[in-house]
C-alpha cells in the first residue's frame, strides 16, 4: 500500500479546516431553558405550534444523550493500544460462490461478514469497533446478491493502516475467492455509495440462450407461424398453469452446446442492448416499484455485447453494461427480456413498450453469469487532484487473473456441471402461459390474455375487490425466473 506524504499532509489540513469551522459555529449549553422557552410559547398558530414541536424534539434529543463513559471491559482483559483511524477507500474482488450476497447478515454467510472477520484480525479494525461496522462509517458502493461476483468493489471506512504490509495481512485472513487489491487514504468526506460516479457490470451468456424456442410453447409469437393445430396448443398454454416439460436427453443438450449464433442475430442482439441506453422507467424490470415512483427511472450510459468466443465447446457472449446505479434484478431482466424476444422472433421494438405504464412479467436470467466488473469514481479524483485517485487500472496485473480463475472459469464450469442455463430455458418455457401475451407476431402487449393473477393484481392496486383472488403459482416454486 503506498501513501504518498504530500497527500497525507493535504487531508490532514483539510480535515483540520473542517474541524475548526465546526468549533466556531455558536451553541447554546442551557439546554433546559431552551426547553422550557419552547414548551411554554404560545399555541394559537398552528404554524408556529408545529416549528415549536419540531425544535423541543430537536433540543430534547441534544440534552438528554447519555454522557460519554469510557467502555466497561471485564476482569483481566487486556487494554488494546489506541491506534489512530483513517478514511479510506478499499478496492477489492471476489467470487460470491457460497456466499449468500455480500452484505452482512447475521446468521448466513457473506463477503463483508469473512472481510470484516479479516479486518479485525489485521488490525485494521480494533477490537473496541469490531462488534459494529458504523463505528468506523463502513459503506459499499455496489450492493450484489447471492452468487453474484465482483472484482473492482470500493468500500470506504475509517481503517488502521499504520502497517506498511496491511493489505498482505488482510489477504493472508481471507480465503483465496476473496482479495483485496489496496486501501487508499481519501478525504474524510469520503462516501463509496455517494462517490460512486457509475458501475460496470458483466454477464457471461452462452449463445445458445438466444436459439429459437419450441414453437408449441410460443403459438402466438413470430417463430409458431407454420405451427399446426395451433389453436388447441393456444388453449393448453391459456390454462393458466405451468407446462410440463420432460428432461432433456443428451443428444438435446448437445444441440444446445454445439449452438454457433449468425452475424445478422448478433446483429440484432447488439441493436436490442443498445435500445436500453439513455434514461428510461425500469419498473418492469424490478421487483415492488411503480411507474409513477421517481426512482424508477435509471440512467443507462452504455450496454455493450463482445464477439463470440469459445470455452469448453460451447460459445459465449460478454455483456457489458455501464450506469450510474441499479436497482435489484434489473440487469438480469433487462438481458432476460432481450434473450426471449429473440427467442420468440418477437421484435425488438418492444422494449420501448416496456418502459411505459403497461405491467410485464419480465423473466430474470441466472445469477451465476453476472458479476460486478468496476466501481467508477472520475469526479472525487477531480475534486481532490492532490489524493491518488480510486482506480482499478494499477491492479490489472492481479485482477485478470483472479478473473479468469475465479470467475470466468466458475461460471463455464457451473455451466458444464448443472446445465443451469439449460435448465432455466426449460424453467422459462413451462412457465410460457405467463408471458405469452406480449410475446406475439404483432409486437404488442395484450392485455386481455394476461395470467388471471396477473388482471386480479391490477383490480386490487387500482383499489377494485376481488372475490375469489387467483394465486401466483410461481411463488410457490423454486423456480424463482421472475
Amino acid at each position: 500500500m503506498d501513501i504518498d506524504k504530500n497527500q497525507n499532509s493535504s487531508l490532514e489540513k483539510e480535515n483540520v479546516e473542517i474541524s475548526e469551522q465546526t468549533s466556531e459555529k455558536n451553541t447554546d449549553n442551557n439546554g433546559k431553558r431552551k426547553i422550557n422557552e419552547v414548551e411554554n410559547s404560545t399555541e394559537n398558530d398552528n404554524e408556529a405550534s408545529n416549528g415549536n414541536k419540531k425544535d423541543l424534539k430537536k433540543i430534547k434529543k441534544q440534552t438528554t444523550r447519555k454522557p460519554w463513559a469510557p467502555k466497561e471491559r471485564k476482569e483481566g482483559e487486556v487494554v488494546e493500544k489506541r491506534r489512530p483511524k483513517k478514511k479510506c477507500a478499499l478496492l477489492m474482488g471476489f467470487c460470491g460462490t457460497g456466499y449468500q450476497g455480500m452484505q452482512i447478515n447475521p446468521g448466513a454467510k457473506t463477503i463483508e461478514g469473512d472481510l470484516w472477520k479479516a479486518l479485525v484480525e489485521a488490525k485494521a479494525v480494533s477490537k473496541d469497533n469490531a462488534e459494529d461496522p458504523k463505528k468506523i462509517s463502513f459503506v459499499r458502493a455496489a450492493r450484489t446478491d447471492k452468487g453474484v461476483h465482483a472484482v473492482g468493489q470500493v468500500i470506504s471506512g475509517k481503517f488502521i493502516i499504520e502497517d506498511e504490509d496491511i493489505v498482505e495481512k488482510i489477504n493472508a485472513a481471507l480465503p483465496e475467492q476473496i482479495r483485496v487489491w489496496d486501501i487508499i487514504r481519501t478525504s474524510n468526506s469520503f462516501h463509496a455509495k455517494n462517490a460512486a460516479d457509475s458501475r460496470i457490470y458483466e454477464y457471461l451468456l452462452p449463445s445458445y440462450c438466444l436459439m429459437p424456442a419450441n414453437p408449441i410453447y410460443y403459438p402466438n409469437s413470430g417463430i409458431a407461424k407454420d405451427l399446426p393445430n395451433k389453436e388447441e396448443i393456444i388453449k393448453k398454454v391459456n390454462n393458466n398453469e405451468p407446462i410440463e416439460i420432460p428432461p432433456y436427453t443428451d443428444e438435446e443438450i448437445q444441440k444446445f452446446r454445439d449452438y454457433r449464433i449468425s452475424k445478422e442475430k448478433l446483429e440484432t442482439f447488439r441493436q436490442a442492448l443498445e435500445s436500453y441506453v439513455g434514461s428510461h422507467n425500469y419498473h418492469n424490470f424490478t421487483v415492488g416499484k411503480k411507474f409513477e415512483e421517481e426512482s424508477s427511472t435509471r440512467y443507462i450510459i452504455s450496454f455493450k455485447c463482445s464477439d463470440p468466443f469459445i470455452r469448453n465447446g460451447v460459445e459465449w457472449l460478454s455483456l457489458k453494461i455501464q450506469g450510474q446505479a441499479f436497482m435489484i434484478h434489473q440487469i438480469r431482466k433487462m438481458i432476460g427480456f432481450v434473450v426471449m424476444l429473440l427467442r420468440t422472433g418477437t421484435t425488438i421494438s418492444l422494449i420501448s413498450t416496456a418502459f411505459s405504464k403497461i405491467k410485464m412479467n419480465i423473466p430474470k436470467v441466472p445469477g451465476d453469469g453476472l458479476w460486478l466488473d468496476q466501481v467508477v469514481i472520475q469526479s472525487y479524483s477531480k475534486r481532490f487532484p492532490n489524493n491518488k485517485p480510486i482506480t482499478f487500472e494499477p491492479y490489472k496485473d492481479k485482477i485478470e487473473p483472479f478473473r479468469e480463475k475465479y470467475i470466468y472459469s466458475k461460471i463455464i464450469e457451473e455451466e458444464h456441471n448443472s446445465n443451469c442455463f439449460i435448465e432455466w430455458l426449460k424453467c422459462v418455457d413451462s412457465h410460457s402461459w405467463e408471458i405469452q401475451y406480449f410475446l406475439n407476431s404483432e409486437g404488442v402487449v395484450k392485455l386481455d390474455q394476461r395470467p388471471d393473477y396477473l388482471i386480479q393484481q391490477e383490480k386490487i392496486e387500482n383499489g377494485i375487490k376481488v372475490d375469489h383472488p387467483v394465486e401466483n403459482t410461481n411463488e410457490k416454486t423454486e423456480d424463482d425466473i421472475f
